[in-house]
């Protein structure tokens, strides 16, 4: 089931969004920001959420409330949706053997990088900082534990004998960008 990486396509429902595209779909509603008068806020929700100008929310990171929420402990690998894929998504730990439930549990390394020089046509980085675009970043394989997808197979508390599943991560991609399995 696994191959080339591809692009996710949009579908209704609570999703994270990257780059205009769903590419997950959450086991909760992300908590909406509340501005003035109780009316939807603008900005992110301190789960990381926003709405859309047409009244949809979704996620930009890792959904702290619902990590909240759905955790047994403060460091275990907590189940927070489903891609569009059907593989796992889980929040920010992982064990440190793929396939060993009993290795420590670690937060887990996205593999991307700021680049070291910018891109030909981006705008000035004395404007806009380094990092402040996707185009920023570049995948290096082996710099951390995850793959260009922001995944890896492994063992995980609803999968004993192992499963692809992606990561939530508190860096850079933050969600997966892409997906493995098949549409």
């Amino acid at each position: 089931m696994r191959g080339k990486p591809k692009i996710t396509s949009p579908f209704k429902a609570n999703t994270w969004m990257r780059s205009g595209k769903a590419s997950g779909l959450a086991l909760n509603g992300p908590a909406a920001p509340v501005g003035p008068g109780g009316r939807p806020g603008r900005g992110l929700s301190s789960s990381n959420s926003s709405v859309q100008p047409d009244g949809k929310y979704h996620y930009h990171g890792i959904p702290e409330g619902l990590v909240t929420k759905l955790s047994s402990s403060s460091k275990g690998m907590t189940l927070i949706g489903w891609a569009a894929d059907g593989f796992p998504i889980y929040a920010r730990y992982g064990y440190t053997t793929a396939a060993d439930a009993s290795s420590a549990v670690k937060v887990m390394a996205s593999s991307y990088r700021i680049k070291t020089t910018p891109d030909a046509h981006r705008p000035s980085t004395t404007t806009y900082a380094m990092g402040t675009f996707t185009q920023d970043y570049e995948y290096v394989a082996g710099l951390g534990d995850l793959d260009e997808c922001n995944g890896r197979t492994g063992v995980t508390p609803e999968f004993p004998k192992g499963i692809y599943h992606y990561m939530a991560t508190d860096t850079y991609p933050y969600l997966q960008r892409c997906i493995k399995g098949q549409l």
